[in-house]
């Protein structure tokens, strides 16, 4: 970009540090980097591998003793099938039986985490899914005031129930 004659150089973006947790979004922001920096393909995996850390360092280790030749394509199928096997189940298990214990703001970002991340392994399943199970883990109090609203989405639950709770609150002695 140029500003009154001087060019400014875009801000540089640190690489993602990999341990083995969410390899599907770490995959998407190495994706991100390498079109944004025009890393040429044959770099891809050494660049990549440098920011390997803890379990996934170790297990990389023994990859490459036993993968000469490594491709990117079969690389990030390796690191899928190893660290993201279980991610959609987990998630999902977790989803399952979260349940409001603290704030409907705590509740609220615990919840998107798990939808967020289910979303990213799966696009079709549908919003009123998510807003039905969201509705369900509310505290006893908000459940009922919420759900005669139906609301569409997550976000608009949420605000139905931050009121609910404001009002539950205010009511208290």
């Amino acid at each position: 970009e140029r500003h009154e004659g001087f060019h400014l150089k875009p801000p540089k973006h640190a690489f993602l540090v990999f341990r083995g947790q969410f390899p599907l979004l770490w995959i998407d922001n190495c994706y991100t980097y390498f079109e944004m920096y025009n890393v040429p393909v044959r770099n891809w995996i050494g660049t990549a591998i440098l920011y390997f850390e803890d379990h996934a360092a170790l297990w990389l280790q023994a990859y490459k003793r036993t993968h000469r030749q490594i491709n990117w394509d079969s690389f990030i199928t390796a690191v899928v099938a190893e660290f993201g096997s279980d991610e959609y189940d987990g998630q999902m298990s977790m989803l399952l039986q979260l349940r409001q214990t603290g704030t409907v703001a705590e509740y609220k970002r615990s919840f998107e985490n798990c939808m967020y991340h289910l979303l990213s392994t799966d696009a079709a399943l549908p919003s009123k899914w998510f807003v039905s199970h969201f509705i369900h883990g509310l505290r006893d109090e908000l459940r009922a005031a919420v759900r005669l609203h139906y609301p569409a989405s997550v976000t608009r639950a949420a605000a139905l129930a931050h009121i609910q709770e404001e009002e539950h609150d205010h009511q208290r002695p």
